[in-house]
């Protein structure tokens, strides 16, 4: 009996040793990435219209989230 489990042990740990892992998903770069890379490398960017949309609704975000930060937070404990 003692046999049997220490081969189905072994066998378990084999077969468990060589079980292919799931590869890592591969994370896309953001615009900024993309566009801080080209320009490390010299290359041009070409800024399309989405991309300035995107950089306008970030910059407003941040900007309002700071406000809420610094004054409003403040005002209303």
């Amino acid at each position: 009996m003692k046999k049997i489990f220490l081969t189905i042990a072994l066998l378990v740990t084999l077969l468990l040793s060589q079980t292919p892992k799931a590869p890592k998903p591969q994370t896309t770069p953001s615009f900024f990435d993309l566009y801080d890379q080209n320009r490390k490398e010299q290359i041009p960017n070409y800024i399309s219209l989405d991309f300035i949309l995107t950089a306008n609704y970030l910059f407003k975000q941040q900007s309002i989230t700071q406000l809420e930060e610094e004054v409003l937070y403040s005002k209303f404990k």
